[in-house]
């Protein structure tokens, strides 16, 4: 007698095979439910195999059918594997609703891949669909050109699973794309994307997980790095170079990636210790002149002012994060003189820095928004309107993406999505908000309590949230320089880059092969 899941995998070949009809397809479906009511393994599996069928026979109908099933079947039971398949169905169906590449206003439009996504941020980290589910996730970030989470989210599943070869090849390809938004070529980099692409090609499930049209692009994809290395003479480097004079701080500053350069965390020169982002403003012959400088326009003059305060402020929480974790305070503590409310919470200057720092590197994010609405709307040095950073989720902001038709300006409008309620990042919000306006407990691991989790977190809680705010601000950051950068202009207004503060801060060194 053939099993329940030999028989799925047979239905599901002959399905695509014969390309069956939408009404056959759902004819098999009621034979088959009636079949193995009941069967765990069979509920557990089937809509998994409807959803491959309908995509593969793009049959939206099936999908919606599937995805109704599916969210039956989340609702009574919040299975991983329940869970990955609905997020696979939200997705195919958004992927056959958009014709590929999907366009700006599409990808502003559709709630659809937010919703994916949701679904698979909620899978186990220990359940065999993990990678599945995180890489999908990553590459819905690379749609909304988030490129530099992308890369971060590749990493946290090959952590876990570093032969996993869909994480391998997309992260190789991020890589890519990563180089292409740099100033300057890295072959450091590109070499590693190569790598990457050996390793991930070698996966013997490669095929079968991401079909045989993934796995030809990423072996041409392979190739092609591999001429362009050759034909620049490189032939890989495993040291680094670093010199041995370099600070504790620089180098932690290095392996945590913590610059706000495009070298990615590796050490090519000097100028990979430097904060050296730096925003290609544009302005107009008939632009108001600033009175006090006399060389560049009012909106950029203010625009350059905008970037030097984020420039400071990440830099600033980026000394006093290490300073928190890497100093001991135990003698300063005893200094000050806490109430104990006996519900083993704690307060010392540790915490204190890396709450401040938590909040301050938030404030970047208001600061951003503020940028872009000084450059691309308007500017007003003595404006007190409150900007923060759910103002590129306004219809102003969203206009400005779509007139640029940016991907860098998008990413920056998702990202701000993501903070909103019921998104991923909403509980930064909130303990950002708690740390600013009201108070926030740390808890000793042991007697912490999820029921208190409004107002209370721990310590390993804290830096992790601290450390993501760091990825983030500097993705935010790229996203904004990258979108100036590749910004289109009216030729007919004779635009002008504001490129004398650029000579002065590269220090004349120009561009550089990294």
């Amino acid at each position: 007698m053939q099993s329940c899941l030999a028989e799925l995998k047979s239905f599901e070949e002959h399905a695509i095979s014969s390309e069956i009809s939408e009404q056959g397809l759902f004819h098999f479906i009621v034979a088959l439910d009636k079949k193995y009511k009941g069967n765990i393994e069979y509920e557990l599996n089937i809509n998994g195999v409807i959803c491959n069928i309908a995509s593969s026979l793009r049959h939206l109908k099936v999908l919606a059918y599937a995805a109704s099933r599916l969210n039956s079947a989340v609702a009574s039971d919040e299975s991983d594997k329940y869970l990955y398949d609905l997020g696979n169905t939200i997705l195919c169906i958004a992927e056959i609703e958009m014709l590929y590449p999907q366009s700006i206003t599409d990808l502003l439009s559709s709630s659809k891949f937010n919703e994916a996504r949701s679904y698979f941020e909620r899978i186990n980290k220990i359940h065999e669909y993990y990678p599945f589910a995180i890489t999908n996730t990553a590459n819905l970030l690379e749609k909304y050109g988030r490129n530099l989470e992308a890369i971060y989210l590749y990493d946290e599943v090959l952590a876990k699973h570093p032969r996993f070869g869909m994480a391998l090849c997309n992260k190789a390809q991020s890589i890519e794309y990563y180089v292409k938004q740099a100033p300057a070529p890295s072959l450091r980099l590109l070499d590693i994307a190569k790598c990457l692409y050996i390793k991930g090609l070698d996966d013997p499930d490669m095929q079968s997980i991401g079909g045989s049209r993934a796995f030809d692009h990423f072996t041409k994809s392979m190739s092609q790095l591999s001429s362009i290395l050759e034909h620049n003479n490189y032939s890989g480097s495993n040291n680094e170079n670093r010199p041995n004079k370099l600070s504790e701080y620089l180098v932690y500053c290095l392996d945590a990636n913590l610059f706000l350069n495009h070298d990615f965390g590796y050490y090519y020169d000097n100028e990979s210790v430097h904060d050296n982002f730096f925003p290609s403003f544009i302005e107009y012959i008939h632009d108001k002149q600033n009175k006090r400088t006399g060389v560049m326009s009012e909106q950029v003059y203010f625009s350059f002012h905008v970037f030097n305060q984020l420039l400071e402020s990440y830099s600033s929480s980026r000394l006093q994060y290490y300073t928190a974790i890497t100093t001991d305070y135990e003698a300063l503590d005893q200094l000050v003189c806490y109430t104990y409310t006996l519900d083993y919470t704690q307060h010392n200057h540790k915490y204190g820095l890396l709450k401040s720092t938590l909040s301050s590197l938030y404030n970047c994010l208001d600061k951003i928004a503020h940028l872009m609405h000084y450059y691309y709307i308007a500017y007003d040095s003595g404006s007190t309107k409150n900007i923060y950073f759910n103002w590129l989720l306004s219809g102003e902001f969203r206009d400005v993406v779509i007139k640029n038709n940016s991907y860098q300006l998008l990413a920056l409008w998702s990202l701000a999505k993501d903070f909103e309620p019921k998104h991923k990042y909403n509980y930064l919000r909130n303990i950002r908000n708690r740390i600013t306006h009201s108070f926030l407990n740390i808890n000793t691991e042991i007697f912490y309590d999820n029921n208190n989790a409004t107002y209370e977190i721990t310590e390993s809680m804290l830096e992790k949230a601290t450390a993501r705010m760091f990825l983030i601000v500097k993705s935010a950051l790229m996203y904004a320089v990258n979108a100036l950068a590749f910004q289109e202009v009216d030729g007919k207004n004779m635009p002008m880059n504001a490129i004398l503060e650029r000579d002065i801060f590269q220090r004349g060194k120009g561009h550089r092969m990294r």
